[in-house]
This record gives C-alpha cells, structure tokens and sequence, in this order.
C-alpha cells in the first residue's frame, strides 16, 4: 500500500528528500488510501445460514506434512443451531489426530448470554481443557471464543452443524489453510477489499486461474469483482498470519453449504 523501495529510492546525505517531495509523496500515498478505504463496510454479527439444508462436512485433505487448518491466538466461531442438541466441541492441532489443551474457551447465545465458560487465571499453573460439552436448550446462534494458550489449533465441530469464523478489522487472528474455505461476496461488490499481512491465494467462480497475492505486496488489496458478485469465493491459501475483509461479511466456512452471513444481506441479496 504505502510505497515501496523501488518507488522512494534512498537518499543520502547527499540527496536528502526536499521538504516539497515528502509533501508530495504523502499526498499522494493519502490520497490513494482513501480511494481503497471509501469502501470499507461494518456488517451485522446477526448471521443466518445462506442456504437451507443440511451442513456438509469438510473433507479431509491432511497431507501429513501441512496442516489442514488452524488458528493461534484468540479465534471466534458463529456455530448455527437448528434444534435443542448436545454440543460437543473437541480441540485439536493444526493438522494432527490428538486433542490439544486450551485455556480459554466461552460459548455464548445471539443475545450474550453465556452457556459454557472456561477461562484460566495467572500464569503459574493454567488450567487448561481439550474439549467441552454443553446442552444447547435454544436453537439459534451460538458464538465460541477460544484460545490456546501457546498452540495453533482447530475447533472439532459436528459435521452436522454450520459454522464459520471471523476475520474482521474488529476481530481477526493468525490463521492458515491448505484446504479451501469460503466467503461471500455480496450483489454490487466492487471490488473485495482486504488488508493483509500473509500470503494469500483466492479464487472467484469466473477466474481460471486463483489469483495469489504475496507477503512484498501485503498492505491494503484491492480485488476487481466483475461478474463473480453474489457468488462464493475461495480462499485456497493462507499462510499463519492477519487478514482481514474489510468491505465484505468477514465470515470464512470450511464448505459452501455451511456459510453463514449477515441477516441484512441475504434479505437484500433475495429480493
């Protein structure tokens, strides 16, 4: 986003910039901020599923050596419930077969109500867990936040529930796919707009190709939409770091059939 050596080529005390060329150069870099940031949308956390019928599991593609998907840091999962059930939700590596221990693990309903809280305190002896398990009562909503303390780690999540996770300017973590997840592009889209610190690969419907956007280019990224609004994307790609959507749901499914995206664009998106 903000230039880069080929475009500021150092000066020495020979050269120094005049007071008119920085100026000059942050105008210029100012300018094109708010031409890429004009579009920046905040999103409701009211999420629904986009599709009816039943979730899909993902499939496994662990490779032995990558991880399939994982998260450091403190992640939040939107799990959407469609009747009264047991929730049993297991915690494992990044790729492996074994259970991990977290510290930190809260479940909470659409109005914020919690059903399920573990949460550690000091840092001498942390009480951790490898999996939890709640009767869920109201169907609905359901908002997880978990954390390792030190390991990247993935939710096990019923293959028959729906689920996503949030990357947002708000909310995002350090997160890393080698098995597609999808997102959803919103009618009249733009451009996709991201801020981002990882290498990233993306694939629209129409592209023959994914397009990958690497770590000398992360800053602000601008995606041309075109054809491809109102359609599901896939993320083929992250290395373990930020990103954030930053004008679109911020919301990433494992598969197609388990999206879930805000209220207010569905209704819009159906009309």
């Amino acid at each position: 986003m903000f230039a880069k050596a080929k475009d500021c080529p150092f000066k020495g005390s020979d050269n120094d910039y005049t007071s008119k060329e920085i100026r000059d150069l942050f105008a210029s870099e100012l300018r094109e901020f708010r031409e890429l940031t004009s579009d920046v949308r905040v999103f409701s956390k009211k999420l629904v599923p986009l599709f009816d019928g039943p979730a899909a599991a993902m499939k496994p593609q662990y490779d032995g050596k990558n991880a399939l998907y994982g998260c450091s840091g403190m992640s939040r999962w939107y799990i959407w419930i469609d009747k009264p059930r047991r929730l049993e939700v297991g915690f494992n590596d990044s790729g492996g077969e074994d259970l991990v221990e977290i510290s930190h693990a809260v479940l909470q309903d659409s109005g914020g109500r919690t059903v399920y809280s573990h949460k550690s305190s000091g840092y001498e002896e942390i009480e951790t867990i490898s999996s939890m398990d709640v009767e869920i009562k109201q169907p609905g909503l359901y908002v997880l936040e978990c954390n390792g303390p030190a390991q990247t780690i993935r939710p096990l999540f019923p293959d028959d529930l729906k689920y996503v996770y949030e990357q947002s300017v708000e909310h995002s973590f350090h997160a890393q796919y080698f098995t597609p997840g999808y997102f959803y592009v919103p009618k009249g889209t733009g451009n996709v707009l991201l801020d981002y610190k990882t290498f990233l690969t993306i694939k629209a419907p129409s592209w023959a190709k994914p397009g990958s956007y690497d770590e000398t280019k992360q800053g602000l990224l601008s995606i041309p939409v075109g054809e491809d609004d109102g359609k599901i994307w896939e993320l083929r790609h992250v290395t373990a770091s930020h990103f954030q959507f930053l004008n679109i749901p911020p919301y990433v499914a494992t598969s197609r059939e388990n999206l879930l995206v805000p209220t207010e664009v569905v209704e819009k998106d159906r009309q």
